[in-house]
């Protein structure tokens, strides 16, 4: 199940025996951000994500789409796998920013306020050896 996990976390419950393999968008460490540009509530998500990970880690593939100017400063990509490595995630999937979402946004008659330009692979390779480094299975693209 692709999932942001923004939802209650009874749902959560509910539906959890049933699903083999979540892959778990995690876009950024900053809740206020988060809200800002997702609209998605970062506790919840952090605390859903905390629950599935105690429940079975093997279960869970933390994707972490880096978006030119959201969340693609190193610092940050950084902060958010040590926080990732401290919940217990155990394998992570670092997503190239691409602009597939510009038709849609202009479809729903918004405006696509990141860049066009796709993210090279190998902008996120030092995030990849990184979260290598630290015992956490890693990839570019997922």
């Amino acid at each position: 199940m692709e999932t942001t996990g923004n939802y209650p976390l009874a749902d959560l419950q509910r539906a959890e025996p049933f699903i083999d393999l979540f892959l778990y968008d995690f876009k950024h460490l900053d809740d206020a951000k988060l809200l800002q540009f997702t609209h998605g509530n970062g506790q919840l998500i952090k605390t859903n994500l905390a629950y599935l990970l105690h429940q079975d880690v093997h279960k869970v593939i933390v994707r972490m789409p880096i978006i030119t100017g959201f969340n693609d400063e190193a610092s940050l990509v950084y902060q958010e796998l040590d926080y990732l490595h401290a919940l217990g995630v155990q394998s992570v999937h670092l997503l190239p920013y691409h602009s597939l979402g510009k038709s849609k946004a202009e479809q729903m008659g918004k405006p696509y306020v990141f860049p066009t330009e796709i993210m090279a692979n190998e902008v996120l390779e030092p995030y990849r050896a990184y979260a290598l480094a630290k015992g956490m299975y890693a990839q570019i693209g997922g």
